[in-house]
């Protein structure tokens, strides 16, 4: 399958996704009347997590470190249950020998929708966007950077709301991309906030 057929067929399954949970998010009559959050006309997520697998090709990679960063990312309502917006979102990982970095990051767009609220009890999420990898030696110079690629995250979790304004969130996210035809794929459990 060559690139751009692989990324139109990325781009249809997002849509298609988006627009069946949109469609779910605009029923608002189910939300909660009792909700903890305040609804906000935006909001801001922090999350920082650890990278349980990590595979390039179908084959694992040996890591002595691997952590996971969602940052940047802005969120606007469209809903009283969904929230979209743009951010970026990384993993850093060190190969066993200590000799060697590589960071791969999503540039996307991101949709979380929440059975009770925003901010409030279960949510899923779906990214997609734009990849790029970058290799570093271990005191961070850059050995090569690649070209752009594209891909996507689905991710579950909970929101613990603990002000009217901020909501602790704990999720776990499953991201596939591909880079320079080669297929990357991750799982990470990550911790942060929504704000």
């Amino acid at each position: 399958m060559s690139p751009k057929k692989g990324l139109l067929r990325y781009v249809v399954l997002i849509i298609a996704i988006l627009l069946t949970v949109s469609g779910f998010a605009q029923n608002d009559e189910t939300a909660s009347p009792d909700t903890k959050r305040k609804l906000e006309s935006w909001y801001h997520s922090f999350t920082v997590g650890y990278t349980l697998y990590t595979a390039v090709d179908g084959i694992q990679l040996e890591t002595s470190m691997a952590v996971a960063l969602d940052f940047l990312r802005f969120y606007f309502p469209v809903s009283k249950k969904m929230v979209i917006g743009p951010g970026v979102y990384g993993t850093g990982l060190t190969d066993t020998s200590g000799t060697m970095q590589l960071y791969l990051y999503l540039y996307s767009v991101s949709a979380q929708i929440y059975f009770n609220s925003i901010g409030d009890g279960m949510f899923l999420r779906a990214d997609a966007g734009a990849a790029r990898g970058l290799i570093t030696d271990i005191s961070g110079e850059a050995m090569g950077i690649s070209d752009w690629g594209y891909g996507f995250l689905a991710g579950a979790g909970y929101a613990l709301p603990i002000s009217q304004e901020t909501s602790l969130l704990f999720y776990a996210a499953y991201r596939d991309y591909t880079i320079q035809a080669e297929r990357y794929n991750d799982v990470t459990i990550q911790v942060g906030w929504l704000w």
